[in-house]
């Protein structure tokens, strides 16, 4: 029993501390500025503060994102607590001088401010590895505390499907739908067997429909096979799609689905 009180001491002892440092903040190298070392990659998932720094400084939390050729992302913030979420929270997608804001973020829920997306596309043949994102307060600005909360999540988007295929009298249809409220816009990008790119096909998807690409009568296609990639604008997971190889001689059909990254 003394075990046991001893132990509901403690931990009624520790409700009653105050929040932990943003341990980013408190380096000597933090992620405060352009200078951070903070990589958010596939998969991150962080909790952040903005509490407000020495010399009642705002407080504002810089990542590095680095971008893959041809493929697309989306950043969430989303857990903010009250005093930075009032407002909705400050994020930004920052050329390489830091100072240029290339993106602001969008309310995941209509009418709603509390959680925010970022979602793009890297179209460009090379890797992008200089820009940044900015989060701060628009409410609390000096007066936040260590208790003033974000969590902070980023996803690559690309969808990838393992097989196309318009070889002697077979054809694919590629197929993508839009369930969401959102225009969607996006790239799909075909790749032969060697892993050479051999088209790109713009698209622009209203809400609630349908993307449809007959590729026999994309003329640089046809005679070629491989797989395909999609780069959009959707948050994670959203689209749903298949590329359908069609035999016309047997009336077979081959479904080839569309599928995202693992978190």
């Amino acid at each position: 029993m003394r075990t046991l009180r001893a132990l509901v001491v403690c931990l009624a002892a520790g409700a009653a501390l105050p929040a932990a440092a943003d341990v980013w903040d408190v380096q000597s190298d933090n992620d405060n500025s352009q200078t951070t070392d903070n990589e958010l990659i596939h998969g991150s998932v962080q909790l952040h503060d903005l509490g407000v720094l020495t010399g009642n400084n705002h407080d504002e939390d810089w990542y590095l994102v680095g971008q893959a050729p041809r493929s697309s992302y989306e950043l969430v913030v989303d857990g903010a607590s009250g005093d930075i979420a009032d407002k909705g929270v400050g994020v930004f997608r920052m050329a390489n001088d830091a100072a240029t804001t290339l993106q602001t973020s969008v309310s995941i829920s209509t009418g709603l401010d509390y959680a925010r997306s970022l979602r793009w596309e890297n179209s460009g043949a090379a890797q992008v590895n200089d820009q940044y994102i900015r989060i701060l307060s628009t409410s609390c600005t000096t007066d936040c505390g260590p208790d003033d909360q974000y969590r902070v999540r980023f996803y690559e988007t690309t969808f990838s499907i393992p097989r196309f295929n318009v070889t002697a009298s077979q054809n694919t249809v590629l197929l993508i739908q839009n369930p969401t409220e959102n225009t969607v816009n996006g790239r799909a990008y075909f790749w032969n067997a060697a892993g050479g790119l051999e088209h790109t096909q713009p698209f622009i998807i209203g809400p609630h429909s349908l993307f449809t690409l007959s590729l026999s009568t994309v003329p640089i296609l046809v005679g070629k096979s491989g797989t395909v990639t999609v780069s959009h604008t959707a948050r994670y997971g959203e689209l749903v799609g298949k590329a359908v190889a069609v035999e016309p001689a047997t009336g077979f059909s081959f479904d080839s689905m569309m599928v995202w990254r693992p978190r």
